[in-house]
This record gives structure tokens, C-alpha cells and sequence, in this order.
């Protein structure tokens, strides 16, 4: 005789993780920050993107407008300073969005399947920083040498301009 069930059957539970939403990926969210500031936080849902990219614009604008007129002096090392600070910022942004990314998919995947290597993608900014880095020096770099500032002095006070 065949048994009479209480109730519907159980449904099956599936071991399979749920299929990923379309999420942007680590690789994604660093690609983004690395072309404009907080493009890659926003895209992994984080709101507060939206100040990074006039935070962007600012910073180089203050290095463009303040921080030139004193990069051809002795102040080319504090110059140089500021914008390695601006590069650093740019990356640790870049690498929040990537961590945000991960941590977002997390969910989603199978444990340890979430891709990692996504920071890889700071290499870009290697050849920015070396051309950079070079240009910098080569233009700003000699104006502050001690010859040159002594020569620069000699020749404004020979002129009565030494103030």
C-alpha cells in the first residue's frame, strides 16, 4: 500500500552556487579607476565614487597651477613629493575599487573562485610614472642644481633685482 505524504514534496537543494550576476569583475573595477577616479567604485555600487573624480580634477589642477611655477627651484623635490602623492592616491583608489569588486562577487561564486591578480593591472601606470618621472627631472631638475641657483642670484643682482 502506498504511503499518503503530509504535505508537497520537499524541493531538491541544489549544491551548485547561484550564477553570478552581471557584476563588474576586479580586473573591470580597477580598469576604471585607473582611467577616471572613482569610476570603478561606482561601478561596484559604492556611491561616494562620485567625489573622487572632481577630487581628481582638483588635485591636478592645484599640481598644474600651484605646484609649477615652484618646479624649476629648489622646491622640485616638494613638487616631485606632491605628485608622487597624487600617484599613490590614484593607485590606492584604483586598488579599493578592485578589494570592493571581490568582496562584491564573493557571494556569488564558489569559495576560492573569486579571480584574484586584478592589481596586475597597476603596471599601467608604469609607464605614466617613469615618463613622468623622467620629464620632471629633466626640465625641473636643473633649475634647482646649487650652479644654478648661484648663477640665477648673480645675475638678478647684477640687474639691482636681487629682492
Amino acid at each position: 500500500m502506498d504511503a499518503v505524504e503530509d504535505g508537497p514534496p520537499e524541493a531538491a537543494v541544489s549544491p551548485v552556487p547561484l550564477p553570478a550576476p552581471t557584476l563588474v569583475g576586479p580586473r573591470g573595477a580597477i580598469r576604471r579607476s585607473l582611467l577616471i577616479w572613482g569610476w570603478g567604485q561606482l561601478a561596484t555600487g559604492d556611491r561616494r565614487g562620485w567625489l573622487l573624480a572632481p577630487l581628481e580634477a582638483a588635485a591636478l589642477a592645484a599640481i598644474w597651477f600651484i605646484a609649477l611655477p615652484y618646479a624649476s627651484g629648489t622646491a622640485a623635490g616638494i613638487v616631485f613629493v606632491a605628485i608622487a602623492a597624487f600617484v599613490a592616491l590614484w593607485a590606492a583608489q584604483a586598488l579599493h575599487a578592485e578589494r570592493r569588486a571581490r568582496r562584491r562577487l564573493a557571494p556569488f561564486v564558489a569559495p576560492g573562485s573569486v579571480p584574484h591578480g586584478a592589481a596586475v593591472e597597476l603596471l599601467w601606470l608604469a609607464p605614466i610614472v617613469v615618463a613622468g618621472g623622467t620629464a620632471f627631472w629633466a626640465m625641473a631638475g636643473a633649475g634647482g642644481s646649487p650652479d644654478d641657483v648661484v648663477a640665477e642670484y648673480v645675475a638678478t643682482w647684477r640687474a639691482d633685482q636681487a629682492a
